[in-house]
């Protein structure tokens, strides 16, 4: 009888618990949901059979509440090219780096407004989307 009230208890534990865990996966001043940004390609695929994965090349996430873009490559692009105009037609972040070398990418927006952006990469990826701030 012991051991049943036992084995009860160690499974509520363990049922209820995690319930109560809380934890972020990003620092506290970024949303823990941010906007996607739809990047649209304006290439014909290097190689059609990577472009038929569920998983896209590159995405972009909007955080308002920070005001940044997180640019992320999902598989190696080699050297990639990002741009970011804003509705003047003035570039507000030109940044080049290698894709695997830092997959991730934040850029800062300097303000609120309407803005584009541009990615290339040396494995013949061109996309771009729109932001809105």
């Amino acid at each position: 009888m012991k051991k049943l009230i036992l084995v009860k208890f160690i499974l509520a534990t363990l049922l209820v618990f995690p319930l109560f865990e809380l934890t972020a996966t990003t620092s506290p001043d970024r949303e823990l949901t941010p906007e996607e940004v739809a990047i649209r390609k304006a290439t014909n695929p290097v190689d059609p059979e990577r472009e038929r994965s569920l998983i896209p090349t590159v995405e972009a996430w909007l955080y308002r509440n920070t005001g940044e873009v997180e640019v992320i490559f999902n598989r190696d692009c080699g050297t990639a090219n990002v741009t970011i105009i804003n509705s003047m037609g003035q570039s507000v972040c030109n940044k080049t780096y290698q894709s695997m070398d830092q997959p991730v990418l934040f850029i800062r927006l300097p303000s609120s407004g309407e803005y584009i952006i541009y990615i290339t990469t040396s494995e013949g990826f061109q996309g771009s989307g729109n932001l809105s701030l």
